[in-house]
């Protein structure tokens, strides 16, 4: 939809070419297989293998193919049917071979989460005393018996009481913030590992590979 018909025209022309060239490379191959049959080399397939067949079937000269292939694992397929292709034109059928190899993706060693609703007494003290200097005056107050889920049953204004905060009010809602940014961060972590081993299990299932037989072109 981008070129006008001459553009179209001359790319046609240009695919002619390079398919007639591959027959003639395909055909001299095959010649040299089988060097007790008499193989014909399409050399009038179009005027670029006309004008090659000096340089093709000179004693002194000799034919290279390369293949141009990716080392991205998503452009297995293609990489497959550029072999099979230039397997086909050298007549090494057979020499490439494909293998399935399910690699499992890396993961890193993984923490146990458990969420601070859940935190016991020793635990939530743990945390308690893990917090900046300006908290731990007024932390020593809240029970030491008092698990997670009673920490976090607690409202700004409650804990403000049990740590006898007359002046520094704002401190209770500090902490009551900080410990359900705790909560999230767990919560935002599980959902995180959650999507990523659900990613995993599609990935492993979509590992297989597509090649068909068909994606070259056959042997006459």
């Amino acid at each position: 939809m981008y070129h006008d018909a001459d553009a179209r025209k001359t790319g046609a022309e240009i695919n002619s070419s390079l398919m007639a060239l591959k027959e003639c490379i395909r055909y001299r191959a095959m010649a040299l297989k089988q060097s007790s049959k008499t193989v014909h080399v399409p050399y009038r397939g179009s005027n670029l293998t006309r004008v090659l067949k000096d340089s093709l079937d000179s004693p002194e000269a000799y034919t290279c193919v390369i293949a141009t292939a990716s080392p991205s694992a998503s452009d297995t397929e293609h990489t497959m049917g550029t072999f099979d292709t230039v397997s086909r034109l050298c007549g090494a059928e057979g020499r490439i071979v494909e293998y399935n190899d399910e690699v499992s993706s890396y993961e890193p060693p993984k923490s146990e989460l458990v969420h601070p609703q859940k935190w016991d007494a020793e635990t939530m003290r743990d945390w308690l005393q893990a917090l900046p200097v300006k908290f731990q005056e007024h932390v020593t107050k809240i029970p030491k018996s008092m698990s997670g889920k009673q920490f976090m049953q607690l409202p700004a204004e409650r804990l403000g009481q049990m740590m006898d905060l007359k002046m520094e009010k704002a401190l209770a809602h500090q902490l009551y913030n900080r410990f359900r940014a705790e909560v999230k961060k767990v919560q935002d972590e599980s959902d995180a590992r959650r999507k990523q081993v659900q990613h995993d299990m599609q990935s492993r299932k979509a590992v297989k590979s597509s090649f068909s037989a068909t994606f070259a072109p056959k042997m006459p």
